[in-house]
């Protein structure tokens, strides 16, 4: 494993605050003690006494911050605004270096397959040549570009012959109007977008509710990163996240003020299945994350004809695989509370809803609250 994020010491910390002869460094104390403490024993601490230490230090920063915030508006001393610059700083790092012991701690735990006896989810299909192309120093597009091109131009990419030569062929198009290389996160990159479980909620740090709408993955240590997707000119995609390595699940979540209200496992790239869902939701009730509130979207791929009457908007399976030309097979979605997916993760028995059928918002409102089955065509 790669070493930890860069603190700075104490001393340089002093001097970046000093305002001669130690002026007013009083309201700083909290500050110091950490970074001393942090210092002198961080090596020798536990896991625990770190994460504690990092904790006040950064409790510290963020209350420092905040009473200085009205006068950092107003009329703002050089040396308010230097202490400000210095704080600041000290609080990015120490943030970075909380969630890097979280981290840790969990890899330290060992890989979830190995310890609770969990399948852990590899990249499908040709999305599998981005990751083994990066792992040799090679830019790769995204897979997705690669294949949406492929389907365009009519060309086969089903083995890894016809896959390389849409590949080539999309990159030295000049007119595919699209990305042309996968974006992957490094590590240091990817710990910003670490979730912590605290006080039955998600946090960004100790201190910081997560408020987070997009994509998700789970490492194979059970260490769960999620974010918007970025604005960068290279594809991102749920592979980005781990660089292409095994995950427990991925998909599209949305926690608000630290509640996780809604969780899916709709990712093309690593196309996890019920199991892989109810294993990180486990993991997350595990953690002690409060799911209470929880909707959890399972998509099953496609459903044969004798288990799907009607999807959500036809009666019939022949008007449904005619209409916009369809011709192939529907998606299959469970949708339902966290416990009671847990339950029944095939969701086996459950009544098919149609949304278009609610009369009211609140019978509308009534279905929604129960475990139920949707069918819907595959975009």
């Amino acid at each position: 494993m790669a070493g930890p994020p860069a603190l700075q010491s104490f001393k340089d910390f002093q001097k970046a605050t000093s305002g001669g002869a130690f002026r007013g460094r009083e309201e700083l104390e909290s500050m110091d003690y950490a970074l001393s403490q942090l210092q002198e024993y961080g090596t020798s601490m536990s896991t625990i006494d770190r994460l504690a230490m990092l904790q006040l230090a950064i409790r510290a920063c963020k209350n420092w911050l905040a009473d200085k915030a009205s006068k950092l508006k107003t009329k703002p001393t050089t040396l308010v605004q230097k202490r400000a610059t210095a704080v600041t700083a000290l609080l990015n790092q120490l943030s970075d270096s909380y969630r890097f012991e979280s981290y840790k701690g969990n890899k330290a735990g060992g890989r979830v397959d190995q310890k609770k006896g969990m399948e852990l989810k590899g990249l499908a299909g040709n999305y599998a040549f981005e990751a083994t192309s990066q792992a040799k120093g090679v830019a790769h597009p995204s897979a997705s570009d690669v294949l949406h091109y492929a389907e365009q131009k009519g060309m086969g990419a089903n083995s890894k012959e016809g896959y390389t030569a849409a590949k080539d062929a999309y990159m030295s198009d000049g007119n595919r109007g699209g990305a042309t290389e996968q974006f992957y996160y490094n590590r240091s990159a990817r710990m910003r977008y670490l979730l912590l479980v605290q006080r039955g909620k998600f946090y960004t740090d100790p201190t910081t509710l997560a408020d987070v709408n997009g994509p998700y993955a789970m490492d194979e240590y059970g260490n769960l990163f999620a974010q918007e997707v970025p604005t960068d000119a290279r594809a991102f995609n749920h592979s980005s996240f781990c660089r292409g390595k095994q995950v427990v699940c991925a998909g599209i979540l949305m926690v608000d003020q630290g509640e996780l209200l809604d969780i899916n496992n709709m990712s093309g790239h690593y196309k996890p299945g019920p199991n892989q869902l109810a294993n990180l939701i486990r993991l997350l009730i595990g953690n002690g994350l409060n799911l209470s509130r929880t909707e959890v979207m399972c998509t099953m791929g496609p459903g044969g004809d004798a288990n799907r009457p009607s999807c959500a908007t036809h009666a019939k399976v022949t008007d449904c695989k005619a209409a916009d030309g369809a011709s192939g097979p529907f998606m299959k979605l469970v949708l339902s509370k966290a416990a009671d997916f847990l339950n029944n993760p095939s969701g086996l028995g459950l009544p098919v809803v149609d949304p278009k059928t609610f009369k009211s918002a609140a019978e509308q409102q009534s279905a929604f609250s129960k475990a139920r089955i949707e069918y819907r065509h595959i975009a």
